[in-house]
């Protein structure tokens, strides 16, 4: 079963998450749970990979809630991840 959760995350989010990914198998009250934890990835944003780098694939937790990202905290998340790499590659020269 953790193998199939695994690879379905690996298959449904892009870029690569594996490595900041753990799944575990507990018992609780004689019932098994899958239990995923995953820390905060350097490769941000992470997508849901069907849906692409666009609000509707991109979420950001929010207090308690999850919602999807605007562009300008997607764009912001890509320039602080890629920092003078991205400024250069969106600066036009004349």
């Amino acid at each position: 079963m953790a193998r199939q959760v695994s690879d379905s995350i690996r298959d449904s989010i892009k870029p690569d998450i594996m490595r900041c990914m753990r799944v575990d198998i507990d018992e609780y009250d004689g019932v098994k749970v899958v239990v995923v934890t995953i820390e905060r990835g350097v490769y941000v944003p992470y997508y849901i990979a069907d849906r692409g780098l666009k609000p509707s694939g991109v979420f950001v937790r929010v207090g308690s809630e999850t919602v999807p990202a605007s562009d300008a905290h997607i764009r912001q998340m890509i320039k602080d991840a890629d920092g003078e790499r991205y400024i250069a590659s969106r600066s036009v020269v004349l």
